[in-house]
């Protein structure tokens, strides 16, 4: 199984997110965000918010997604299909 990739640092240096650092993202224990009882839109809203902020600290995707008109949706459903896996 590959890991997801989703840090500010991710596109440009090809980091790949630790089991803590997902964790986090995804709203585990200890992030304070998150959780059992949070629904599928709104884990999905939290998670797009976070690939979008690292996204628009990188030059060079953000100027893809300024220029790709499949980025944002792209985005989305991967933030969705996170969600729902969790």
């Amino acid at each position: 199984m590959k890991k997801l990739k989703l840090s500010v640092n991710a596109y440009s240096n090809g980091e790949v997110l630790s089991r803590a650092q997902m964790k986090k993202v995804m709203g585990g224990s200890g992030s304070g965000t998150g959780g059992a009882d949070e629904s599928l839109v709104a884990c999905t809203a939290r998670v797009y918010k976070t690939a979008k902020d690292a996204c628009d600290a990188d030059s060079i995707c953000k100027t893809a997604c300024d220029i790709l008109p499949t980025c944002v949706p792209t985005m989305v459903a991967a933030a969705a299909a996170a969600c729902a896996l969790r």
